[in-house]
């Protein structure tokens, strides 16, 4: 039984511009964080039935994450409102475990 959906450490890097109109300036910061990657884990029985009235431990009650995007939020003289663009990268996207070869989680085990 899969226990526990392996995932491979990604890097997150946010840029933001802030235009200052009155001055004509714009500052630019960047941050950056990095997540290690998540080990998988099967679990494999050895021994023989399970004892009367086991009960298996909680597992993973997510589906598939997704992290990756590109947001850009842009507000100020001459837009209305805020003016929001997102855009998937590679693991942005439902899917992208099992394009990348992670086995396929069951989905029974995230029914309730």
């Amino acid at each position: 039984m899969l226990r526990q959906r392996g995932v491979p450490g990604f890097r997150v890097t946010r840029w933001r511009i802030v235009r200052d109109v009155a001055r004509n300036q714009a500052v630019r910061t960047r941050s950056e964080d990095v997540y290690p990657p998540t080990t998988q884990i099967w679990r494999v029985g050895t021994g023989g039935q399970a004892p009367e009235g086991y009960v298996p431990p909680e597992g993973d009650t997510h589906g598939e994450y997704t992290a990756d995007e590109y947001l850009s939020v842009i507000q100020g003289v001459g837009v209305e409102g805020t003016q929001i663009v997102r855009r998937a990268g590679r693991s942005g996207m439902p899917g992208w475990t099992e394009r990348m070869g992670y086995p396929r989680p069951d989905p029974a085990r995230f029914a309730r």
